[in-house]
């Protein structure tokens, strides 16, 4: 039943009054004007011009002087003109009353990284992720300042604790896969990468991982360490999902005797899937592998393995193999588009435990 008359004033009151731009519909002129005011700052930010971005958003926070927005843009400003003290002020100041979002602290630790003391930098990130446990961004700059300082092992840390903690953040994947390649660990590399691959998947970081991914494969199979991986038996468990994956896989070896292409691939990680299904799913579920199962059985499988590891393997080889199966292509890159991978939380298997190769070190 429509609302009465009274009811529909009352109703856009409140709405008008909880609104976020509740500023932008007051009656008051200089109000009005904050809109079109933070549009021109963000212009001259998108522009690189952070002093005229800095003199509107003087007037922006004039009007709007409780908006933790606008202050976080200002704070912004001064830090990428390396006004470092400025940005400190409005950065500590939004600690202090107890109002810092993931944001905050992200600025708060690129500002002391800008003073050049990291030490204040991780303790403000580790702050931030005791406030902020499920934000992946955190561990994903937490792990790089580690990393800048050529301490790769809580760098590699911080980012498998990130993929535990957000399982979706795609960044904390791309960090890990490409840092395990230079660890004697190479399941994550593979696992990690495949995942960073579906969840960013037309970038320049995508071609290199397929690279990664691809080259791990073939280091893998010629290592000789599935040879001493004991096959899988009906009914037993391993100790652990990496040790399962690894069974899986040694099962499969001996298609790889005719080398590690796309095509042995595709076939290797078909027979995979159907072991794992009926072996260890039950008891280690995983959502990659899933959806692999579910790629298999919607028949763009091998359109998919194509587009993950063909232009690594072989650009040429692969852009014929396109030219001859372009719509098996156009079937897969619409799959893909309409059923993305979803990572559900408590998918974690990784306990954490590598050794960095001393003759290939990030």
């Amino acid at each position: 039943m429509p609302l009465k008359p009274a009811i529909q004033i009352l109703a856009l009151c409140m709405v008008v009054l909880c609104s976020p731009f509740r500023h932008a519909v007051s009656q008051s002129p200089a109000a009005d004007r904050v809109p079109a005011l933070y549009a021109t700052a963000q212009r001259f930010m998108s522009a690189g011009d952070y002093a005229n971005a800095i003199i509107v958003l003087q007037q922006v926070i004039q009007q709007d002087p409780t908006n933790q927005l606008y202050q976080e843009d200002l704070a912004t400003a001064y830090l990428m003109r390396k006004d470092y003290p400025r940005a400190e002020a409005i950065i500590n100041s939004l600690l202090k009353n107890k109002s810092a979002s993931v944001r905050t602290y992200q600025l708060a630790a690129e500002i002391a990284e800008g003073q050049q003391d990291d030490k204040k930098a991780i303790r403000l990130l580790n702050e931030g992720i005791r406030q902020f446990p499920h934000e992946g961004a955190l561990y994903h700059q937490l792990g790089l300042l580690y990393f800048n300082e050529e301490n790769y092992k809580p760098a590699l840390q911080s980012w498998i604790k990130g993929i535990q903690m957000a399982p979706s953040y795609a960044n904390n994947y791309y960090q890990a896969a490409r840092t395990y390649y230079y660890t004697d660990d190479m399941v994550w590399t593979l696992l990690y990468g495949e995942i960073f691959i579906n969840l960013e998947s037309f970038t320049l970081r995508t071609a290199e991982i397929k690279g990664i991914l691809f080259d791990t494969y073939k280091r893998l199979f010629a290592s000789g360490i599935l040879s001493r991986v004991p096959l899988p038996l009906p009914g037993s468990r391993p100790a652990s999902f990496r040790e399962a994956f690894l069974q899986t896989l040694a099962k499969q070896a001996a298609v790889a005797d005719a080398g590690i292409t796309p095509e042995t691939l595709t076939m290797l990680r078909i027979r995979f899937i159907l072991d794992w299904e009926n072996l260890f799913a039950d008891d280690y579920p995983f959502a990659l592998f899933d959806y692999q199962a579910e790629m298999i059985r919607a028949g763009v499988f091998e359109a998919y393995n194509q587009w993950l590891f063909g232009p690594a393997a072989d650009a040429a080889a692969f852009r014929e193999w396109m030219n001859l199966h372009s719509q098996d292509m156009q079937k897969f890159l619409i799959y893909h588009q309409q059923h993305p991978l979803q990572l559900p939380a408590g998918e974690y298997y990784n306990d954490g435990r590598f050794r960095f190769q001393t003759d290939n070190q990030p």
